[in-house]
């Protein structure tokens, strides 16, 4: 299931572009735009799962093909992102994307 949007995401990608305008505009319908894909994905799996003309693990298979797997395991990337510098709204962007992915 794909977390709502909330206003502390939405104020994440904000305080990338401090200043109001198209930049600021851009990255927020950016964000959300990737909210719809990342929604309609996860219905195009659930309806996969269901259908009674696939195979039975189609599903799985569109799902590694749209989204494979990382080079590296998910504790080595938020070991690596531990160890480096940045702000705290690209860390916890990062953060966030990390612990979504489903552990090793």
């Amino acid at each position: 299931m794909i977390p709502e949007p909330t206003f502390l995401h939405v104020a994440d990608v904000a305080s990338e572009h401090p200043e109001p305008g198209p930049e600021r505009d851009m990255a927020i319908a950016k964000y959300f735009a990737k909210w719809g894909a990342d929604h309609e994905f996860e219905a195009g799996c659930e309806y996969l799962k269901n259908c009674k003309l696939c195979d039975p693990h189609f599903h799985t298979v569109f799902r590694d093909a749209r989204r494979p797997q990382p080079p590296i395991s998910k504790r080595e990337a938020i070991s690596i992102l531990n160890d480096t510098e940045m702000s705290s709204v690209h860390y916890n962007a990062l953060l966030r994307a990390l612990e979504q992915l489903p552990n090793d």
